[in-house]
């Protein structure tokens, strides 16, 4: 079998970043670190990846976790003490995050096996949208509502909202609906951060077409990819 293939049925991440996982010696067979993606394994060759034993997956898995606020998304960080990967079953646990939150932030975060779909979350070519619930203080101004709608530049990066409106608007605060079809870093917060705001509470409530709905704070649900895109 060639090396790529068995590393797309090992691991949840594109083929592009499979390429970067060989081209940064991350990959190894047996006791050898591969430097080529033409590599071809033998039948009893055992992979790794950072020195983890890779196992094809026969199936791709699709789980949603309403995060609550104070978990952080990264798997590697051995120091956080409350992670979202925490949240499910230890079966579970290989499973990477497509699309994160920050650790302020709550709502709906997507962990699953499937490299494809990851790709499809996280790149802005493919433009899935992602919904969320944002309350600001002060309330926000119309004229700062028409700069969102242009588009912000924070420190040479161009942050574009698809979608904002206003749910209920107080003289102390504003409670917006926010959809994004990119997903760059702490985007929202970048935006309202720039203007003056500041963003007392976050929480992404759709995917794509999987919305967070009923399910509890820091429960789990099993889906299926059609739920999703």
């Amino acid at each position: 079998m060639k090396l790529i293939a068995y590393l797309k049925k090992s691991l949840p991440f594109s083929r592009r970043k499979i390429f970067s996982l060989i081209k940064e010696e991350k990959i190894k067979a047996n006791e050898k670190t591969i430097t080529k993606s033409t590599y071809r394994l033998q039948p009893k060759d055992k992979v790794f990846f950072e020195n983890r034993l890779l196992h094809p997956n026969e199936k791709n898995i699709y789980i949603i976790v309403n995060k609550p606020p104070g978990f952080v998304c990264t798997l590697k960080d051995k120091f956080a003490p409350k992670k979202v990967i925490d949240l499910v079953p230890k079966k579970f646990k290989r499973l990477v995050i497509a699309g994160r939150l920050d650790k302020d932030s709550r709502g709906l975060v997507l962990l699953t096996n499937d490299g494809n779909l990851v790709y499809k979350i996280t790149h802005p070519k493919f433009e899935i949208e992602k919904e969320y619930l944002v309350k600001i203080k002060p309330a926000l101004k119309e004229a700062d509502i028409k700069k969102i709608e242009r588009g912000i530049k924070v420190e040479d990066i161009v942050y574009r909202v698809k979608k904002i409106q206003t749910i209920e608007k107080t003289a102390s605060f504003s409670h917006l609906k926010i959809i994004l079809n990119e997903g760059k870093k702490r985007e929202i917060r970048n935006i309202f951060g720039f203007l003056g705001y500041i963003v007392e509470d976050l929480k992404r409530i759709r995917i794509g077409k999987v919305k967070l709905k009923n399910l509890k704070e820091g429960e789990y649900k099993v889906i299926n990819k059609k739920e999703i895109i």
